[in-house]
């Protein structure tokens, strides 16, 4: 295979193999670690997030529950008045959270529990605005029989539906969690392989390159001891067209000329 290439030739193509075969396994490796990062980034910037801000909103539902009830157990204004600001602050506050949920929920299945969730809380909010009304005007029976027959279970489906959104996310994320430790187990195992491959593509390439080169310079070697000994009744058995067949062949010219003076 080598013996008729340059010796130099011979050496290119031994650390081109070497060089091909490492650049083959870092882009590989490259591809997939990429490829990882996504997934990664995926969880952290995207699937994450929405549990966050969903989780937000369930918070600021409870903290509206305490306030609305905290207005109904008191009779002094000022602190009705207070009670009833947080609960406002707080379906204030779930505003930004929406705001957030609209710009990355994108799936058609995200879009579906996030319409939902905004259907109950337009429920819940209408109740509240009626319960701010029966609060102020001191209809507190009224306020009382309204806060478990109206609000209560506007409130659990208002609930509900964010609890839903999170539930999905935690799937995707638990899903997306899977695929990137699969997708890494598999990274190793491929890299693993190639490199064993490798390896032994490369020895395979060195042992032949070596003995394309070793073997017909150790017959060199024998004839150049035999001549040394006046020995020149031998036959050089290389017929490559490479430095080592040139070599062998002025020694073969050199024989014949002197077994043909002798």
């Amino acid at each position: 295979m080598f013996k008729n290439l340059k010796l130099g030739v011979r050496l290119a193509i031994g650390f081109g193999i070497i060089v091909a075969l490492m650049l083959i396994i870092s882009l590989i490796s490259l591809m997939r670690v990429s490829t990882l990062d996504d997934d990664i980034t995926l969880i952290v910037s995207d699937l994450y997030p929405k549990t966050v801000w969903a989780g937000d909103i369930k918070d600021n539902i409870n903290l509206a529950a305490r306030a609305l009830r905290n207005a109904l157990l008191t009779d002094d204004k000022a602190v009705q008045n207070k009670e009833l600001g947080r609960a406002s602050e707080a379906n204030q506050a779930n505003l930004g959270a929406f705001e957030k949920l609209d710009k990355l929920v994108k799936s058609e299945k995200g879009i579906e529990l996030l319409g939902k969730i905004k259907g109950s809380r337009d429920a819940y909010l209408s109740a509240l605005a009626r319960f701010t009304t029966l609060i102020h005007d001191e209809q507190k029976k009224e306020a009382s029989e309204f806060i478990f027959k109206e609000i209560r279970p506007k409130q659990q489906a208002y609930f509900d539906a964010v609890e839903n959104l999170i539930e999905f996310q935690h799937e995707k994320m638990t899903k997306a969690g899977e695929a990137a430790d699969i997708l890494a187990s598999d990274t190793r195992t491929l890299i693993l392989s190639l490199l064993a491959a490798a390896l032994s593509l490369a020895f395979a390439a060195a042992w032949a390159l070596t003995r394309s080169i070793t073997a017909p310079t150790k017959k060199l070697v024998e004839a150049s001891d035999k001549m040394a000994l006046g020995d020149f009744n031998f036959k050089l058995d290389i017929d490559s067209r490479d430095e080592i067949g040139v070599l062998a062949h002025s020694m073969q010219a050199m024989q014949a000329s002197v077994q043909a003076m002798v």
